[in-house]
């Protein structure tokens, strides 16, 4: 297990994270774009889940918007453990779009 997967794997035990740790694995491990802020609350946005939801389409949509977008607010630099897991179940939508589509 490499260091991102144990960090993934702390998130769904953790009560928070700091933003600058998930800040890092969004954009470097999985190629997110920051696309813009306001306020506390940070929005990024990837092209394969705005794919990944239109192919799987009852997939919950509580964790990102329909268009790929995904808001991760912030309170003195953490992310609390509810937004922890809403990006890890868009994560796990894209892994599933990638293996469904890699066969």
């Amino acid at each position: 297990m490499d260091k991102t997967e144990k960090i993934l794997e702390s998130w769904k035990k953790t009560k928070e994270e700091r933003f600058d740790t998930v800040k890092k694995i969004l954009i470097k491990t999985y190629g997110f774009k920051h696309i813009r802020t306001s306020g506390s609350h940070f929005i990024f946005h990837h092209p394969i889940l705005e794919k990944a939801y239109r192919t799987f389409p009852r997939v919950e949509v509580e964790a990102f918007d329909p268009e790929g977008t995904l808001t991760v607010p912030t309170h003195n630099n953490t992310v609390k453990k509810i937004y922890l897991k809403m990006i890890l179940k868009a994560i796990k939508l894209m892994e599933m779009y990638e293996e469904y589509f890699a066969e």
